[in-house]
C-alpha cells in the first residue's frame, strides 16, 4: 500500500490522492514526476508509485481501446448506411452500365471520364485523376474537413458522432 502524507503529517485523502496520481500520468519523465510530487508536498516510495501509475495507465489504455472500437464501429455503420452512388448522383448524373459500375460527367473537371463502383464504394476520373471513397468526394466537392464530412454522413445515416 502506498502511504503518502503532506509535510504537515496529515494523511492525504484517498480521493484527492488518486486525482493527483492520475495527473502524474501526464508528466513526461521521472525527474519531473519527482518534482511534481515534491512540489505537492508528498513523500512516497517511488516503486509503489510506479506500480500504481502502471495500473492506472493500463486502465486508461483499456478505456481508450474501447473508445476506439466504438468509434470504428460507428464509422463502419456510417459507411454502410451511405451509398456513394446516391451521394454522387446529387452532384452529377450517373448511368448504370452493369455490374454496379456507373459512369458520368466528372463533378471536378466536367469530362465524361468519371466512374463510380457501387460494390467497392469508390470513384475515379481518368482525366483529372481524382479518386477515392465517399469521404474524399465530399471533402473535395464541399471543401470540408474529415470531421465535418463524418458529421454530415452520420446525420444522413441517422446517428451522431
Amino acid at each position: 500500500m502506498l502511504s503518502l502524507s503532506y509535510n504537515s503529517k496529515r494523511p492525504v485523502e484517498k480521493g484527492n490522492f488518486y486525482l493527483e496520481l492520475i495527473d502524474c500520468l501526464f508528466v513526461p519523465n521521472i525527474g519531473l514526476l519527482e518534482q511534481k510530487i515534491n512540489r505537492l508536498g508528498y513523500w512516497c516510495d517511488l516503486a509503489h508509485l510506479e506500480t500504481n501509475l502502471s495500473q492506472i495507465n493500463k486502465q486508461i489504455l483499456k478505456i481508450k481501446e474501447d473508445q476506439n472500437k466504438n468509434w470504428l464501429n460507428k464509422l463502419i455503420f456510417i459507411l454502410q448506411e451511405n451509398n456513394i452512388i446516391e451521394i454522387i448522383s446529387e452532384y452529377t448524373e450517373l448511368k448504370d452500365i452493369g455490374n454496379k459500375i456507373y459512369i458520368g460527367q466528372c463533378p471536378f473537371c466536367n469530362k465524361k471520364d468519371f466512374k463510380v463502383n457501387g460494390e467497392t464504394q469508390k470513384y475515379s476520373c481518368s482525366s483529372c485523376k481524382e479518386s477515392g471513397v465517399i469521404f474524399n468526394f465530399l471533402m473535395k466537392k464541399k471543401s470540408l474537413t474529415l470531421i465535418e464530412t463524418i458529421k454530415i454522413l452520420a446525420k444522413r445515416a441517422g446517428t451522431e458522432i
